[in-house]
């Protein structure tokens, strides 16, 4: 509760000092991961267990829990390389492997549009392996 509050009043206090001022707004996550969300038209919100953070571009949804600091910038995060979170719960592991394989296997859709992370076009057993080396190796 105490780490809820402590993010709200940075919310808060964040968006109230003009952080309209900046481009983006960064979430960097308990695994090293940051994922980053446009500041135009930027509202948060909390559903349950999660942070929802909504832009004129799209919806962001994190896992409370696995934020550890949020700041603003001018700085764009190189969008070439993938963040490997493809269900978006705030962790790289086997929930990511399923889901790719689930969307590999055409069972889920790629809802994310990040499933394809070695860039050839297909979402494969290629992509399923580039995934499982990448966890290996962290």
């Amino acid at each position: 509760m105490k780490k809820f509050l402590s993010f709200m009043m940075a919310c808060i206090v964040a968006l109230s000092l003009g952080a309209d001022t900046f481009s983006y707004l960064n979430f960097t996550l308990s695994d090293g991961i940051t994922k980053q969300v446009s500041t135009d038209g930027l509202t948060i919100t909390y559903a349950g267990s999660n942070v929802v953070a909504t832009t004129s571009t799209g919806t962001t949804t994190l896992a409370k829990a696995n934020v550890t600091s949020m700041y603003f910038t001018n700085t764009k995060i190189d969008v070439t390389t993938p963040s490997f979170d493809l269900n978006h719960d705030g962790y790289v592991d086997v929930a990511d492997v399923a889901y790719l394989i689930d969307v590999a296997l055409g069972g889920s859709k790629d809802i994310y549009g990040e499933c394809d992370l070695n860039g050839d076009g297909y979402v494969d057993v290629a992509d399923v392996s580039f995934l499982i080396n990448y966890i290996l190796q962290r």
